[in-house]
């Protein structure tokens, strides 16, 4: 199943308009990049995206990628959505990222860090 309907799944499950939910994602933005993800158009958006919007679905990351089938938490070897906050995390304190210098919030943002490898 695609990310995109992963999230119309998530939508109708919860009884929500998709108005709703891209009024709660405050950022406009996100709001752009949720509508692209539900016509498919983006399939890796940034992961404080990817937060926003399970907030605003009222689900969590790891739920919503598993029923995308982009993640598992039975698949060996493969990060999930926490395992990719911790290593944000050291990678903060300890100065790279995979081998990349860590760098701040706004540069982190115009980089466009996604999930996608």
């Amino acid at each position: 199943m695609s990310l995109a309907h992963a999230i119309t799944q998530t939508i109708q499950a919860h009884g929500l308009r998709t108005t709703r939910v891209a009024d709660r994602l405050y950022d406009i933005q996100n709001r752009s990049t949720f509508y692209r993800m539900l016509n498919g158009a983006t399939k890796e958006p940034r992961l404080v995206t990817l937060v926003q919007l399970c907030i605003a679905l009222e689900t969590t990351p790891s739920e919503l990628l598993e029923l995308a089938d982009v993640w598992s938490p039975n698949t060996p070897g493969r990060a999930g959505p926490d395992d990719l906050r911790l290593r944000h995390a050291s990678a903060a304190t300890s100065g790279t990222a995979d081998g990349r210098e860590a760098m701040g919030g706004a540069a982190r943002r115009r980089a466009g860090y996604s999930l996608g490898r």
